[in-house]
């Protein structure tokens, strides 16, 4: 899988799963996910949380076998768009 399409597919994955909406309550585009986004930040991030990432770590590993096996990875993956695809680059 090409990084590209691997990006396309977890913005995907995340406005999906996660039921992500923009400010008028429309679901978010995930073409509106830079890749560079924080997941984390509510300025000029997409404002997720904890739990968001707890959701998202099963979807993850069933939908492309690589386990987050602990919380410094977790960290480590869950930067932006780059780090994630990065980490299950590294690991399929």
């Amino acid at each position: 899988m090409d990084e590209i399409t691997l990006k396309n597919e977890l913005k995907n994955l995340i406005v999906s799963e996660l039921n992500l909406l923009d400010e008028n309550g429309s679901p978010l585009d995930p073409d509106s996910i830079g890749d560079e986004m924080p997941f984390f930040s509510s300025e000029e991030g997409l404002n997720l949380d904890s739990v968001d990432a707890l959701t998202l770590i099963p979807v993850i590993n069933e939908k492309y076998g690589v386990e987050i096996e602990d919380e410094e990875q977790g960290q480590e993956a869950f930067q932006n768009i780059n780090s994630l695809a990065g980490f299950i680059l590294s690991r399929i």
